[in-house]
């Protein structure tokens, strides 16, 4: 459920729901999505409200996740994306800006946990397919490998690749949740930061 539309500023706000009939009604929404003005940062929330629309604080929204996009100077084929999400058992309800996860993260929380992406060496087009362990079928700016830069493994913990023009597989452990993972390629997928792949 978007809600971009003709002639709408440059932003992307997406209600994931759990079945397209509920979608008029409101009802089983499962996360919200929304991005900047120049969809190059997202954040994800679960059902609850706006904390300044909020009758209390239990029921004002939880982050699952934040993520940002950044160009690599003179290569307009890759993206860097570095990306915020609560540990299990830690979902706050943010009611100011310094309690987002990203301010958390810069401020040494332990409770956040840091995600970038593998960044390609090349961009030529089968190295950005190897990389990804055949995970992915086309090459694509939008196929994205994240791991905790504190592993020493470097291990995913989430693979969005593309399989064909309108498909991406999407591959995801913990601590991503389902929903998590369903805003994460949203996130992807909708990005203008290098939007030509």
């Amino acid at each position: 459920d978007s809600n971009n539309g003709p002639g709408a500023a440059k932003y992307s706000s997406y209600n994931a729901k759990l079945h397209a009939r509920q979608a008029a009604a409101g009802e089983f929404r499962i996360a919200k999505i929304k991005s900047n003005f120049n969809a190059s940062s997202f954040e994800m929330y679960d059902t609850g409200l706006n904390p300044t629309n909020a009758p209390g604080v239990m029921h004002a929204r939880r982050q699952l996740g934040a993520v940002r996009f950044d160009k690599l100077q003179s290569d307009t084929f890759r993206r860097k994306a570095k990306v915020a999400v609560p540990a299990v058992g830690h979902n706050r309800r943010p009611t100011s800006r310094k309690e987002h996860l990203f301010e958390r993260l810069y401020h040494g929380d332990s409770t956040v946990v840091p995600l970038v992406n593998h960044v390609p060496g090349r961009s030529t087009y089968l190295p950005r397919l190897l990389d990804f362990q055949g995970m992915a079928m086309c090459s694509s700016v939008k196929n994205m490998m994240l791991h905790d830069p504190r592993d020493p493994e470097g291990e995913p913990a989430f693979v969005l690749g593309k399989i064909n023009r309108h498909m991406f597989n999407c591959y995801f452990k913990e601590p991503i949740s389902p929903a998590m993972a369903f805003a994460l390629g949203l996130a992807s997928v909708s990005s203008y930061v290098n939007p030509a792949s």
